[in-house]
């Protein structure tokens, strides 16, 4: 949801771009829902770093081989858009930078392999899954030998070096003086893997494990928004000079959105807790409902852009100059409508033949 949401208001950003009227709803809606990459790795890292073994063919296969499927399968949308009309529907060309006279696949998937094209937007996450569950056998034995002071000194270096270094970059309109780059380069706890040794350490030294500070967590993860918000208003004089929509503040390892991933990671892990005052709202029809979701969920991401496109060229941008409140409710729409659809395509695709519903990420 967050990461559709994500996307459905980053479309709208974007055609405001140049006017810089953008209702300040939509950047709230998308400061919101920022933290969701760094609230996966978290858990990723609270899920697989504590355990002895790691599956590593298996998990990488089921991710490589749906994800090579899916580019293949944006490559013919890409390729035949023109030749057949329901594809007109697809707006396929604005998911990639590809361009290509001729189907070639197998030039295809080598290009996006070694990045000399990108490929659809939203599949770069998977890219970095993958280098992650390559190296969780070699991860796991690291962390099975620090001490706690080590893995928090390796997290102070990542929250310097890479949280607050993005952080200052983001700042340059307000500190010129700012170097462009920097030279000291650390290893291991660099980019976004410092989540994945946050959500191990969190979970590992029982952080979320505080009673009666759910909901403390939740009210700051609103106030991060907020500030988010409140950071981009005052660089509103940037869309006055043309320079465009200020979004760094938002990017993965801004620390703005570091803070919001952690505090919303320790509310929903407390929340979740809390099984006997949750089920007394709830009955076992539920969890079970919320398990199918969770096992449809892939095929739900892999195919949500195609879906989202539609919609946006339907409906959202069709609208996209109501201005607010109008093309807020608007974004939380299609933002419902894409995942109800992404969801029902999901589940069809579960009921296709074992090796068809794997390939297609099932």
């Amino acid at each position: 949801m967050m990461v559709v949401l994500t996307h459905v208001t980053s479309g709208i950003m974007d055609s405001y771009d140049q006017t810089g009227d953008i209702p300040y709803g939509i950047i709230f809606l998308n400061a919101l829902t920022r933290s969701a990459v760094p609230l996966f790795l978290m858990i990723t890292g609270t899920l697989f770093l504590s355990r002895k073994s790691f599956s590593t063919a298996s998990r990488v296969a089921k991710i490589v081989t749906p994800l090579m499927v899916w580019n293949i399968i944006y490559l013919v949308l890409l390729q035949y858009q023109s030749l057949i009309p329901v594809l007109n529907l697809l707006p396929v060309r604005e998911l990639s930078e590809t361009k290509y006279a001729n189907l070639d696949v197998s030039q295809y998937l080598i290009d996006m392999t070694v990045r000399s094209v990108s490929p659809p937007y939203h599949l770069w996450y998977l890219y970095v899954l993958v280098g992650i569950y390559l190296m969780m056998p070699i991860l796991q034995k690291i962390v099975q030998h620090l001490e706690k002071k080590d893995l928090e000194y390796g997290l102070i270096l990542w929250i310097v070096f890479t949280l607050g270094w993005s952080t200052l970059q983001s700042l340059r309109q307000f500190i010129p003086f700012l170097p462009k780059g920097i030279d000291i380069s650390i290893p291991l706890f660099t980019d976004l893997m410092g989540y994945v040794f946050l959500g191990y350490y969190v979970d590992q030294y029982r952080l979320m494990h505080t009673r009666g500070s759910g909901w403390r967590y939740g009210i700051g993860y609103l106030f991060i928004s907020v500030i988010m918000l409140v950071r981009v208003i005052v660089q509103d004089v940037t869309w006055r000079l043309g320079g465009g929509i200020i979004t760094t503040s938002f990017e993965n390892n801004a620390l703005y959105v570091g803070i919001q991933a952690l505090t919303l990671f320790v509310f929903l892990y407390q929340i979740t807790q809390r099984k006997s005052s949750i089920r007394q709202y709830t009955s076992d029809r539920f969890w079970r409902f919320i398990v199918i979701l969770s096992q449809l969920s892939f095929v739900s991401y892999l195919s949500h852009v195609l879906i989202l496109e539609v919609i946006q060229v339907g409906v959202v941008k069709r609208f996209s100059m109501q201005g607010f409140p109008y093309i807020t409710i608007l974004a939380l729409f299609a933002s419902m409508i894409t995942i109800i659809l992404s969801y029902m395509f999901a589940f069809f695709v579960s009921k296709l033949p074992k090796k068809m519903a794997y390939i297609l990420g099932y």
